[in-house]
């Protein structure tokens, strides 16, 4: 495995949406963006052992991850 040209370090979260859950949060989405501009990018973070990587590894990105015994989980509820 070659290094990333982009590594980020931190919380993926676990976004509650209506069909469940996803991952989230900014390691999320710029490693995601970064990927999708032709660079190879990289995830260090930790979560819950069960978490689903499959948003980042299927699109080529490398994931390291800890367990954790919790993951950082948001639920953004819109009224109006």
């Amino acid at each position: 495995m070659n290094r990333p040209d982009y590594l980020v370090i931190g919380a993926v979260t676990k976004d509650v949406v209506p069909q469940g859950y996803r991952p989230g949060g900014t390691v999320t989405y710029s490693s995601v963006t970064v990927q999708n501009l032709g660079l190879q990018a990289g995830v260090v973070t930790r979560a819950d052992p069960t978490m689903d990587f499959s948003l980042l590894t299927d699109k080529g990105i490398w994931v390291a991850s800890a367990p954790s015994a919790q993951t950082t989980t948001f639920e953004n509820i819109y009224d109006g």
